[in-house]
């Protein structure tokens, strides 16, 4: 029998950190997590693909200030703000 591939896994959230095949052969894409196939024999009973995920961490932004100071180079000095 054929089946269907797995839907992908929601990357934008989630980060692929581990793919486990136990008592089985399977395509699994690393990146989406997608499961594309399985080979499966008499010997294949109890068989399961673990597809273990992180959480993306979630950027920081860095508060700053930044000052901009206006040089008049003819007359050689800072303007005022």
């Amino acid at each position: 029998s054929n089946f269907d591939a797995t839907k992908s896994i929601d990357t934008s959230k989630y980060q692929i950190i581990g793919i486990r095949e136990n008592n089985t052969v399977a395509s699994v894409d690393q990146t989406t997590g997608v499961v594309a196939a399985e080979t499966v024999t008499k010997d294949s009973n109890n068989s399961s693909i673990v597809i273990t995920l992180a959480n993306k961490p979630t950027p920081s932004v860095e508060k700053g200030s930044i000052t901009v100071r206006v040089h008049d180079v003819t007359d050689n000095v800072d303007l005022p703000q």
